[in-house]
Formats: structure tokens, C-alpha cells, sequence
């Protein structure tokens, strides 16, 4: 299991690195919260 969680989430992360997943990870949040809005837009439109 130990190698599985290095792969996934190395130790030697450079804060570069550790920077871009933490906002990835924001970002990707946002899109349930724009297919709503996409979704709510649509039934406006209609």
C-alpha cells in the first residue's frame, strides 16, 4: 500500500506542485456549480 500512496501522493512534492493540485482541486469543484447554472440558463432561454 505504502508504494500506491508514493505514487499518488509523493513526498518530494515541490511547492509549485502542491500549489497546482491544491487549485485543481478548487477549480474542479466549480463545475457541478456551473452545470447548474448552465442547466438553470437554459431553462430561462426556454
Amino acid at each position: 500500500m505504502d508504494y500506491v500512496e508514493e505514487q499518488i501522493y509523493p513526498a518530494s512534492l515541490a511547492n509549485d506542485q502542491i500549489f497546482y493540485r491544491i487549485l485543481d482541486g478548487i477549480v474542479d469543484s466549480y463545475v457541478p456549480v456551473l452545470d447548474n447554472y448552465s442547466e438553470q440558463i437554459d431553462v430561462i432561454e426556454d
